[in-house]
């Protein structure tokens, strides 16, 4: 929205008994690379908590936000007036491990998932456009405990 402090995204909650939303702040890293932009790529839920993935646009050598964040929305609606800005915490950078194949860095990642083995895994999708290589990497990045901390 147009009221929105800048640098910052929207996280919505629905109250599915209410029938009403709740919108909360995220805010988001910053880039100085013209043409660049940070968004956020997954949202998903990992305990009591959102993991976020937060990236910019950049690949290869010039890639610079790889990285999961976390953040906990308050029980209960969004209090009325100005947007609320959630504080997050950063769980783990990712850019080592999309760089420790000496390959081409990916731009995109894109998904993340807590598996039932309770190891945490992420996986970037490049859609082989002209900027990128097309191909797909797959990350085992640990287990739930070490990347999110213990709860």
């Amino acid at each position: 929205m147009s009221t929105d402090p800048a640098g910052v995204a929207r996280i919505g909650r629905y109250d599915v008994t209410a029938g009403t939303w709740s919108w909360f702040g995220y805010r988001l890293e910053r880039t100085d690379v013209p043409g660049d932009w940070i968004g956020l790529s997954e949202i998903t839920v990992v305990g009591d908590r959102l993991a976020v993935i937060e990236r910019d646009k950049l690949n290869g050598p010039a890639a610079a936000i790889k990285r999961i964040y976390t953040v906990e929305l308050p029980d209960g609606p969004a209090a009325p007036g100005p947007l609320r800005v959630l504080p997050k915490r950063l769980a783990l950078d990712v850019l080592p491990a999309l760089r420790a194949t000496n390959g081409w860095t990916q731009e995109k990642l894109e998904g993340l998932t807590l598996a039932g083995n309770g190891q945490v895994y992420a996986i970037t999708d490049n859609d082989g456009l002209q900027d990128a290589t097309g191909e797909t990497v797959l990350l085992r990045l640990g287990p739930s405990a070490k990347v999110f901390g213990r709860r």
